[in-house]
């Protein structure tokens, strides 16, 4: 069992100078924290934003598989199975991008 932090932002800023800065934005930044087991289990939250510029930050204690969809379920692969989503390693945040209404699934990754 592994706490999961999910934690659903945008991104983007101004620099000094104009540009644009792919950074998360901290307004409007959201976390859902869950409990990873050897069943899927399903965050609360969606990703909102229809022009592509949600995102989501996932950090784990323990070693989880994650997948995202409408519906997703996470199933980590057998030897020689091909299955949706990654592995998500223990406290290395990985960030993903989400369309609009698309949830994410985690199950403990052994």
């Amino acid at each position: 069992m592994a706490r999961v932090e999910i934690t659903y932002f945008t991104t983007g800023n101004r620099s000094r100078e104009g540009g644009s800065m792919p950074v998360p934005r901290l307004p409007g930044m959201v976390t859902e924290v869950l409990a990873s087991s050897a069943a899927s289990s399903l965050a609360t939250l969606a990703g909102s934003e229809s022009d592509g510029t949600g995102f989501a930050r996932i950090l784990a204690v323990g070693d989880v598989w994650v997948a995202s969809g409408a519906a997703p379920v996470a199933v980590v692969p057998a030897a020689g199975e091909t299955r949706p989503g990654l592995r998500v390693k223990a406290g290395v945040p990985v960030d993903l991008a989400l369309a609009a209404g698309e949830r994410i699934a985690i199950v403990d990754a052994a």
